[in-house]
């Protein structure tokens, strides 16, 4: 795998939340022991089992605030998502192991996060320590929370998340790196127009 792959199960997912992590993830835990758990990040069924993972310890650890600001958020978008909620997100994953890797592609698992579950899933699960701006973007690698005045998805209209590495260049989408933030918001989709920075959730 590669660290551009970390990126392609969001082509067909909306997971950005999650394979922005991945990307910062990869970058950063590159010859530690850790590094091989991340290395699969484009792999569907490890992906799903680390979403799931997650969300199973906000249940457990009775995070219910968490876990009612990501159904909020998910419901934002409106049409299937409408009434999305963790508990039929997790067992979703759970009825997925009959499929086989191409079947499971076809299905829809996306999730949306909200910046806040960004930074919890970073420091909850990997130990990473990193710090939520709204509005301002202080530089640096990040995960930037991409948003549309147009749009009526929460957090301030948050629609995207992407990566930005030590080197500045952005990373999504399992696409080869963007040399600005510009030219992978616009990305060649005219949807993408319009997008602006909202969220950045600096890496330390």
């Amino acid at each position: 795998m590669t660290f551009e792959s970390m990126g392609d199960l969001n082509k067909g997912w909306g997971i950005c939340g999650f394979t922005s992590c991945f990307y910062a993830l990869y970058e950063d835990l590159a010859g530690t022991p850790t590094h091989a758990r991340i290395i699969n990040g484009s792999v569907a069924f490890n992906v799903l089992a680390e979403i799931k993972t997650y969300l199973r310890i906000l249940q457990a650890e009775g995070r219910l605030a968490d876990i009612q600001d990501i159904e909020a958020f998910c419901q934002s978008f409106g049409g299937a998502y409408a009434k999305f909620t963790v508990t039929d997100y997790c067992k979703k994953i759970s009825d997925a192991v009959r499929y086989s890797d191409a079947e499971v592609l076809k299905e829809d698992f996306s999730i949306g996060l909200p910046p806040t579950t960004v930074k919890d899933y970073l420091t909850r699960i990997w130990g990473m320590d990193s710090k939520v701006y709204r509005g301002s973007d202080p530089g640096g690698q990040s995960i930037i929370g991409m948003t549309h005045k147009g749009s009526s998805t929460g957090c301030d209209g948050l629609v995207h998340y992407m990566y930005r590495a030590r080197n500045g260049k952005i990373y999504s989408w399992g696409h080869p790196p963007y040399a600005t933030i510009e030219d992978a918001a616009d990305g060649g989709a005219p949807r993408r127009k319009g997008w602006q920075i909202g969220w950045v959730i600096t890496l330390k």
